[in-house]
């Protein structure tokens, strides 16, 4: 099933996902997530602990591998 809705930015350009959005991906306070842009679209994608475990750092323009 497909799951959809509409959101507004904040002046931050901050979204909120609803409840059942962060139900369906597991996604709890501190959750890391992967944002992806796919052509006019933006995919939010919830990371595995090993996907996590081979990220070295934060950086500016996303994150390093080991």
């Amino acid at each position: 099933m497909i799951h959809f809705t509409f959101c507004r930015l904040d002046e931050r350009g901050r979204i909120v996902l609803p409840l059942l959005f962060r139900e369906k991906l597991k996604l709890g306070n501190g959750s890391l997530v992967r944002l992806e842009i796919l052509n006019d679209q933006v995919k939010i994608s919830n990371i595995r602990q090993d996907e996590v475990n081979g990220l070295r750092k934060i950086s500016k323009n996303g994150f390093e591998r080991v």
